[in-house]
């Protein structure tokens, strides 16, 4: 009866052992195929030991250039319904963060400081000079707030859009830090399970961009299944974890002009801790308050995701970014 039992036990490693070795050998093939498929629709810029993907759009004139900085675990493809409408009126950059879509991974971790100045350089090398208009949604608003503070000459206006704030643990129940942790506990087994092509399965961003259009949900959907992909959106939660030790010192807004704007809703499927919403706006009331010339207001309806991919809400979007151009 041991002899049998070994022997299936065996027979059950070698079965896993297997089809592990043929997951792994599938998500190879399919990481090229998808490469293939979705060539960068931008340029690839090298900086330093990397590349980064930029996605510029519209013309260069006397407006200033706007810069959009998706949040944790988004890309350029997510923008796809502000840049098309603001690219009609100004030049649009849109970029891909080192380790996400078409950008090559960096050889360091995740680092706000150092984001601004590798976007910086990207910036120079592509000749987009200053001044702009930076739109971050979620954690973009973060990595915006530590480009202000290391080029705060080059900003003419700044969008915060349903945005992470340096000080929400200080404020949020603590049943959203044990979320955040239960979170990032689940990427460190979904980066495990990505290179054995799991991901492709159950693949976490889906709820995300469900608002986008077909095309930009099916490559976004397909360039973030790998393992590289987790592995950025790991360390960039686990940044938000440690705020405000990741931040950089605040740099004076108060001369900038900057409009704040805060969804009111749960994405389908989410349920949110009481009192919340009332507490995220009240933060971005107080971030709204970092400029003489600041303002907020809720885009009523709106959740999290719809309030940048969903058509009507990017569109309120681009009348906030045109504002800060009258």
């Amino acid at each position: 009866m041991l002899k049998r039992l070994k022997i299936i036990g065996y027979v059950v490693i070698g079965g896993v052992g297997i089809i592990a070795l043929l997951g792994f050998s599938v998500e190879r093939v399919i990481q090229r195929q998808v490469r293939s498929q979705f060539p960068a629709p931008g340029q690839l810029v090298t900086v330093g030991d990397h590349q980064l993907h930029l996605l510029v759009t519209g013309q260069a004139n006397d407006q200033p250039t706007v810069i959009l900085e998706a949040g944790n675990g988004g890309f350029s493809t997510q923008w796809v319904r502000v840049q098309d409408e603001l690219s009609q009126q100004m030049q649009v950059v849109s970029y891909d963060r080192a380790g996400y879509g078409w950008s090559e991974p960096s050889p360091y971790p995740v680092d706000l400081t150092r984001n601004a100045q590798d976007l910086q350089t990207a910036l120079d090398t592509l000749g987009i000079a200053p001044p702009y208009i930076l739109v971050g949604h979620s954690m973009g608003g973060l990595f915006n707030l530590s480009y202000a503070a290391h080029f705060p000459e080059h900003i003419a206006g700044m969008v915060f859009v349903d945005t992470t704030h340096p000080d929400m643990w200080q404020h949020f129940p603590e049943a959203m830090m044990d979320q955040q942790n239960n979170m990032i506990r689940l990427m460190r087994v979904m980066q495990v399970a990505a290179h054995f092509g799991v991901m492709r399965i159950i693949n976490p961003l889906a709820a995300a961009v469900v608002d986008l259009p077909a095309d930009e949900q099916e490559v976004s959907l397909a360039l973030s299944a790998n393992a590289q992909y987790i592995s950025t959106f790991l360390q960039e939660a686990e940044i938000v974890s440690n705020l405000p030790q990741s931040m950089p010192p605040l740099s004076d807004l108060s001369n900038i002009p900057l409009v704040v704007l805060s969804a009111n809703s749960a994405p389908d499927g989410q349920t949110m801790p009481e009192g919340i919403f009332e507490t995220m706006h009240g933060l971005h009331q107080q971030l709204a308050t970092l400029s003489d010339e600041g303002l907020w207001r809720v885009l009523d309806g709106s959740n999290h995701y719809s309030i940048v991919m969903s058509e009507p809400y990017a569109l309120e979007l681009v009348q906030a970014v045109l504002e800060l151009t009258n």
